[in-house]
């Protein structure tokens, strides 16, 4: 199954749109936002953008370069996000690589996915493998894209400076060729030294409509009704206020729920009080 439609985050995709006719978009970005927004999505957007070699508008979604990118099979556009630990703690690239095709395959599945538990973490085989990559020529397209979803969970850990370094250097001094897009929830759990070599473009939440529309993408509605959500639509859309990637987790799912009851209770006090007193490229 090819990854579900981007829905919404138009004002962005016409800001990217632009920068890559002049020209001028970042090698380095730092797409943040909101949990739930679409971010990794809007970012595989881009990367699916910048290799189409289709007629205009671009991603023209019929070309060789947009069928492999939905498919998640493009062997430029890399995709990389929070895993758990390797049984070879010391694997290489070409192995690191495999697991991330495998975790990929799982995703697309149902196009859908929730936020990755809190022990996995991107690590330094992940980074390794970014790192090699990168060093070499595009496989088929004109450049390279690397996409790294949840950046915050990022782990440096002692005994890998030179992996770390090299890392700092791709970003700061990214390949002509090659296009880097971290995504965070948290930008400020980012390592300092990343986030400053990073162009950060903010995610906004999306409209009720667009919340709409991704709700009713099938994948996105079987994997929704799996976590537990309530069948109804319209309180989907109202709990999920623009996020709906929050409704993927049973957890997220009755965290929006607390929250919604919260602001409700809030608002019930509030009237009740009322009746008885007076980033640019």
């Amino acid at each position: 199954m090819p990854l579900l439609p981007l829905h919404g985050h138009k004002t962005l995709r016409s800001r990217f749109d632009d920068a890559i006719a002049r020209d001028a978009l970042p090698g380095s970005l730092l797409l943040h936002g909101p949990l739930g927004v679409g971010k990794q999505r809007l970012a595989l957007w881009l990367g699916q953008r910048l290799l189409c070699s289709g007629v205009d508008p671009r991603p023209c979604g019929r070309c060789q370069h947009c069928r492999y990118s939905l498919a998640g099979t493009h062997p430029d556009l890399h995709w990389y996000f929070p895993r758990p630990r390797l049984k070879d703690s010391d694997a290489s690239p070409a192995q690191t690589e495999e697991d991330f095709r495998d975790a990929i395959n799982d995703r697309l599945k149902t196009g859908a996915y929730g936020p990755p538990p809190p022990e996995e973490g991107i690590l330094v085989n992940t980074i390794r493998a970014i790192v090699f990559s990168a060093a070499m020529a595009p496989a088929l397209a004109a450049r390279k894209v690397y996409v790294v979803g949840d950046a915050e969970r990022m782990v440096m850990r002692d005994g890998a400076e030179e992996s770390a370094g090299a890392f700092l250097k791709l970003l700061e001094e990214p390949p002509s060729r090659a296009t880097i897009i971290l995504t965070t929830s948290e930008p400020g759990a980012l390592i300092p030294t990343i986030r400053s070599r990073l162009v950060a473009v903010r995610v906004p939440a999306l409209g009720a409509s667009d919340v709409e529309a991704v709700l009713a993408e099938p994948g996105m509605r079987d994997a929704v009704a799996a976590a537990g959500a309530p069948s109804r639509v319209d309180e989907q859309v109202r709990v999920a206020n623009g996020a709906p990637g929050t409704l993927l987790s049973g957890a997220e799912w009755g965290d929006a729920r607390a929250r919604a009851r919260r602001l409700l209770d809030a608002a019930a006090g509030g009237a009740r009080g009322e009746q008885s007193r007076p980033g640019r490229f």
